[in-house]
C-alpha cells in the first residue's frame, strides 16, 4: 500500500502539473498556432511580400507592399470572399481578402513614426485591378482592400513611414524583411485574414 503511495502520488502530481502547464501554454497565441495551426486555404490566388527601401529625399522609410494575382483568372472583392468562405474548414472563422496591417514600432508606450498617406503608384498599377487602401492614424493601421485584381498582375503600394529619428543612419536592404514595422508575417504566408 505505502509503494502504490509512494509512486502514485508523485505521477499524480507530474500529471496534473504537466496538464496545468500545457494550458497555460495555450493563453501565449504562437503557441496556440502551433498546436492548433490557423486555417489554411492553400489554392488562394493572391500573395502577398514586401520590400522596405529608404526615400531619403523625403526622409522616409517606405514599405512597398506587392499584391500578386498567381492565376489566370480576374478576381473582384466578392469572387475572393465567396472562395475564402466556400474553401474554409471550420464553419465558426471569419477568413476576409481584405488585409489589416499594424504599425508596431514603439520605444516603451510612444510610437515611434507616424504612418503616413500611401503611394497608390498609379503608373505601375495602371490596368492592373483596384486597390482600396486606408490609414487610420489612431490606431497606427493601414487597412486594404482588392476590389478587383487582373489575371497575373502585380499591384503596388507603397506604405510611408515619416518621422523616424534614426532615418539617416539607417541601413536597409529591400530583402530585409525583419525592417518592415507592419505585423506582415501572417500575410506573408496567406494574402488574406484570418479571424
Amino acid at each position: 500500500m505505502a509503494l502504490t503511495r509512494d509512486i502514485a502520488v508523485p505521477i499524480t502530481v507530474n500529471l496534473l502539473s504537466a496538464g496545468l502547464l500545457f494550458s497555460a501554454s495555450l493563453l501565449l497565441e504562437p503557441v496556440q498556432n502551433f498546436v492548433f495551426p490557423p486555417e489554411e486555404i492553400p489554392d488562394y490566388p493572391l500573395f502577398c511580400t514586401v520590400e522596405p527601401w529608404l526615400d531619403r529625399d523625403r526622409g522616409t522609410l517606405v514599405v512597398d507592399l506587392f499584391i500578386i494575382n498567381t492565376t489566370q483568372n480576374d478576381y473582384t472583392h466578392a469572387d475572393l470572399q465567396r472562395l475564402l468562405d466556400t474553401r474554409k474548414l471550420d464553419p465558426k472563422s471569419s477568413l476576409s481578402p481584405d488585409l489589416v496591417l499594424t504599425y508596431w514600432r514603439k520605444l516603451e508606450e510612444t510610437v515611434i513614426g507616424r504612418v503616413g498617406e500611401p503611394d497608390r503608384y498609379p503608373v505601375f498599377n495602371l490596368g492592373k485591378g483596384e486597390v482600396e487602401v486606408g490609414v487610420n492614424e489612431a490606431s497606427n493601421q493601414v487597412g486594404i482592400r482588392v476590389e478587383r485584381i487582373s489575371p497575373r498582375a502585380v499591384i503596388k503600394i507603397g506604405l510611408l513611414i515619416h518621422n523616424l529619428p534614426d532615418i539617416e543612419t539607417m541601413a536597409v536592404q529591400r530583402t530585409n524583411k525583419a525592417i518592415v514595422p507592419f505585423d506582415f508575417m501572417p500575410y506573408e504566408e496567406h494574402c488574406y485574414t484570418r479571424g
